[in-house]
This record gives C-alpha cells, sequence and structure tokens, in this order.
C-alpha cells in the first residue's frame, strides 16, 4: 500500500506486552463471566489490536 494513509510500521505497531483487559476493551461484564468459564481471561492479540483500531478516531 503507498499513499499518506497507508499502514507503516510506527502507525501498526501496539504495545503487546501491556495485559489489556475485555473490561478496558469495552466487552460487557456478562460476557467477560461467559468467557472466563471457558478459561479465556484475557483477549488475544489480534482482539486487543482490532479493538483499539476500531475504537480510534477516524476524522
Amino acid at each position: 500500500l503507498e499513499g499518506p494513509n497507508a499502514p507503516t510500521p510506527s502507525r501498526m505497531t501496539h504495545d503487546l506486552t501491556t495485559n489489556t483487559t475485555f473490561a478496558e476493551l469495552g466487552v460487557a461484564d456478562d460476557l467477560i463471566a461467559v468467557l472466563a468459564t471457558y478459561g479465556v481471561e484475557e483477549p488475544f492479540p489480534m482482539q486487543a489490536m482490532t479493538s483499539l483500531w476500531g475504537s480510534s478516531d477516524t476524522l
């Protein structure tokens, strides 16, 4: 991809060593509880990145 809005490594990176929680991503408490019953207690890196990109200001 080329152009002024093309992704660059600096724009695409996110510190994945930071433990982002489902609550911090805005996931409802009841869904967090269901995920916990399956042993899923924190988002996978891709989930965290997708949520961060999706919630970023696009204006």
